[in-house]
């Protein structure tokens, strides 16, 4: 834990944002959550006329961050530590509706929802995690472990986890974008990146 707590990982986040967003991304980087992070985002959206001041109010008011849960999700933005296909049902909300939670977790508004489906394109962050920033050294040593074990013909669960970082990273934290249509975005977990081999898959057939 100690060894990886000074390390930097490779790690995933998987959100829709607009062509806008990714150069913003690509040139300030990263910044946690927050409630100032989310009203600049739903801000920047009526100055690009592609809703109302009036539907702002509406997403900020329905959003969780205005309830008992802003303290356990401020300040941090969240990734995950193995890359997943992007048919996965854990990460299909994410990619199919603009905002992240913050914008349509509790949103139950069909109307408000299918307008969040036409904004932006689905991504998938490929990004330089220093651990040092989060607080997830223990799960990382846990996957280390369990790749050497199967190194040694032992066949440990692959130990994904999720973790967030508490600080702000700079945009060369940010190696990839991959945006829906291109080459790379439809094989992540799948041929992408090159050797990653999802060891839990088929595995519960074979026992």
């Amino acid at each position: 834990m100690r060894l990886m707590e000074v390390r930097t990982i490779r790690a995933w986040h998987y959100t829709r944002l607009t062509d806008a967003e990714v150069g913003i991304l690509r040139q300030g980087g990263i910044y946690p959550s927050s409630l100032d992070t989310i009203q600049s985002r739903f801000a920047a959206q009526v100055a690009a006329g592609t809703f109302s001041q009036e539907v702002t109010d509406r997403l900020f008011a329905d959003s969780p961050y205005q309830s008992d849960q802003l303290d356990s999700r401020s300040n941090k933005f969240w990734m995950v530590s193995h890359p997943v296909d992007v048919e996965d049902g854990g990460v299909e909300l994410l990619l199919e509706i603009w905002g992240g939670q913050s914008a349509y977790f509790w949103q139950r508004d069909a109307a408000l929802q299918d307008m969040l489906k036409q904004i932006g394109r689905p991504r998938v962050l490929e990004i330089a995690m220093p651990l040092v920033h989060s607080r997830h050294g223990y799960s990382a040593a846990e996957a280390v472990v369990a790749t050497y074990g199967r190194m040694l013909g032992c066949r440990p669960d692959k130990h994904v986890f999720d973790l967030y970082t508490h600080q702000p990273l700079g945009p060369e934290h940010v190696l990839v974008v991959h945006s829906e249509g291109e080459s790379n975005f439809g094989v992540v977990a799948r041929g992408y990146p090159a050797g990653f081999v999802d060891v839990n898959l088929g595995r519960w057939d074979e026992e």
